[in-house]
């Protein structure tokens, strides 16, 4: 009997109990049978909460549900034949996990027959769901684990929800900028960037100067304030791997690598703010901000940040002490004109001018762009 709408499935449980399948529109559902053969209550999964449908056979499936869950244990040979479900499950606050339910069958028919329906209807639920991913990895990012946190925590699950990957180990600052300017991006679904705030910033950078020249706008010395922003047609989600992970926060509320990466798999999106900062004297675009922009105090405490990296997050507490001795003073004048609205293409645009003695005033332009929660 295929699988489909409305049909009625008797299947075995992961305690191998009778139980009896059934799909709807938007979840499939089941009730396992006790030994007496009495009823449970009804279980069910959205299909907006499934990961990926793996069958039993699928070794890297088995050996990955034993990594995320750690509650698989797998029967005599003889039951063998069946699929696991991997869905979202909350775990706590703001954070999600992994949880996988098993169903054993009697034929492999049967078995392909089910996750053949499952992932098709689990795109068909959400077609915002990505497919395919260009994924930056920041080698050096959190104490240079950030390999090791893709690897381990991140590829097994775009692997379970079908998501083909691209990876590129970044080997110098802004390498990720130059391969997002200079490269085409059609292929993709969304960026993903493993690693720090700084990291993230460097993609956002590539992004929004690829739109530009896609569209033969200037980049830098012809890029001049009050022009506008073009919002990329790509999305981009963070694996958070640095010191402090701001933009995390500021997207799932947590640092969690995992709850992350299932955010990216479901294709929730959210918007950010995005700075751009242009020079006084002539206007020359510098760079774009995502989480901050800083002076003085903190810009000579970043300033040397590179280099201290093996110390990970605690270079920030011994840079910021050594800065507070050197008793440096820093002295600004802020200045500004009354907010003034731009809606074009749903960006608002916001111009500031801040005038810092020594230092050339900059024209600060603030605009929205979209990030897979991924950010979009």
């Amino acid at each position: 009997m295929s699988v489909n709408v409305g049909s009625l499935h008797r299947l075995r449980d992961s305690s191998l109990f009778p139980c009896i399948v059934g799909v709807t529109k938007n979840e499939i559902l089941w009730r396992s049978l006790s030994e007496l053969g009495v009823g449970t209550v009804i279980k069910q999964i959205s299909f907006k909460n499934i990961i990926g449908t793996t069958s039993l056979s699928d070794i890297n499936g088995v050996r990955w549900l034993t990594d995320l869950s750690g509650s698989f244990q797998k029967k005599e040979a003889s039951t063998s034949c069946g699929f696991t479900i991997w869905s979202i499950t909350p775990t706590k606050k703001y954070s999600w996990g992994v949880r996988c339910s098993t169903f054993y069958c009697v034929r492999d028919q049967q078995v392909s027959d089910w996750v053949g329906f499952l992932n098709s209807s689990v795109l068909k639920t959400n077609p915002s769901r990505p497919r395919n991913l260009l994924v930056f990895i920041n080698p050096l990012s959190g104490a240079k684990k950030a390999q090791q946190i893709y690897t381990h925590q991140v590829a097994p699950l775009f692997y379970l929800a079908n998501i083909q990957t691209k990876v590129i180990a970044t080997t110098s600052r802004d390498h990720a900028t130059d391969y997002l300017i200079e490269n085409s991006l059609d292929s993709y679904d969304g960026v993903i960037c493993v690693g720090g705030d700084g990291f993230l910033a460097e993609a956002v950078q590539g992004l929004l100067l690829h739109e530009r020249r896609k569209f033969s706008l200037p980049l830098f010395s012809g890029h001049k304030p009050g022009e506008i922003e073009l919002k990329p047609t790509i999305r981009l989600g963070v694996i958070p791997a640095g010191s402090t992970d701001s933009a995390s926060y500021s997207v799932h509320g947590t640092n969690d690598v995992v709850t992350a990466a299932l955010h990216i798999i479901s294709g929730d999106d959210i918007s950010l703010d995005v700075v751009a900062v242009h020079a006084d004297d002539d206007g020359t675009f510098i760079r774009y901000v995502l989480t901050m922009l800083g002076y003085g105090f903190h810009s000579d405490l970043l300033r040397n940040d590179d280099k201290r990296r093996w110390m990970g997050s605690q270079r920030y507490n011994y840079s910021g002490f050594k800065t507070l001795l050197q008793h440096a003073s820093y002295h600004g004048e802020i200045s500004f004109y009354r907010v003034r609205i731009q809606t074009t293409y749903h960006l608002t645009v916001l111009f500031v001018i801040v005038d810092v003695p020594f230092v050339n005033q900059i024209f600060i332009t603030i605009l929205t762009i979209h990030c897979l929660s991924i950010i979009h």
